[in-house]
Order: structure tokens, then sequence, then C-alpha cells
């Protein structure tokens, strides 16, 4: 019997072009006391923090917890993006569209787990912040859904 290998990429694109706000709808009933997953994300950026990218920001929930915050939301899918606050920009993770060192904060929420190759991810958004800034991303780990920051 052979098998089938599913094509991830092509899989989440797929998904995400037909359920847009799907990820946000399911993660914003994982409560814990007053804090959703995008809650504790955010905890993450401080008050002098002026510029936010997020990072595979989907219909942007991150955008909406951080409001009056300079946020750019950037996501490769159309759909998704659709409803997401702006300004927001449709983009690849591997060939982000800005200068070096603009952000001082890049957030992912359950991005970095499909983003591929992480490692060169990982150096684009390096690239784009600024240096002493903070990436802060939620990726499931062991199953489980946790929080990780990592100062630059």
């Amino acid at each position: 019997m052979s098998e089938n290998p599913i094509d991830w990429p092509q899989y989440l694109r797929e998904f995400h072009t037909a359920t847009p706000g799907s990820t946000e709808a399911l993660l914003s009933r994982a409560v814990a006391g007053d804090h959703t997953p995008y809650r504790w994300l955010v905890r993450a950026v401080s008050g002098e923090a002026r510029r936010v990218l997020d990072l595979a920001c989907g219909n942007g929930p991150v955008a909406r917890e951080l409001y009056g915050r300079w946020v750019v939301g950037v996501d490769n899918n159309p759909a998704q993006l659709a409803g997401a606050p702006g300004p927001k920009v449709q983009a690849d993770a591997l060939h982000l569209p800005f200068a070096n060192e603009i952000f001082d904060v890049v957030t992912c929420s359950m991005g970095l787990m499909v983003l591929q190759p992480l490692p060169d991810v990982l150096a684009e958004a390096a690239r784009v912040l600024r240096r002493g800034g903070v990436l802060a991303a939620i990726v499931p780990p062991s199953g489980r859904c946790g929080a990780a920051t990592s100062a630059r």
C-alpha cells in the first residue's frame, strides 16, 4: 500500500482560504482567567515598543489586542489578510518587504510551526527586528500551547 504524502503548504493555503479566521475563532475560546493566547502573546510587548510586525497575522487578532500601536500585519493568504486591521501587507515570511531593523517587536501566533524553512524565516524576522528588539511567539510545544519570547 503506497501512501500519498500530504502537501502541507498547499493544504494550509486551501484551509485558510476556505475558512479565514478559523485559527482566531478557536484560540479566542481558549481562555485562562481573563487571557486568551493572544493576550498572553502581547504581554511580551513592552510599553516602549512602537513598531510591531505581526508575522503570519491571519485576520489580525494580535493587532486588535495592541490597539493604539503601529502594528503591521503580514500574511501570504489574501483571504486571511482581508479581515486584518491595517496596515497590512501580503508577503511571504521569507521575503519581508521592509528595511533592516525597522521593528521593535516581531510577533507570531501559531505560525512558526508551519512557516518553512524555519531557520530562514527566523533569520528574516531577525533582519527586520532592531537590535535589542523582541521576538514573541506562541507555538504548540509537545502538544500544548505555550508562549515563548526571546530578545535578539
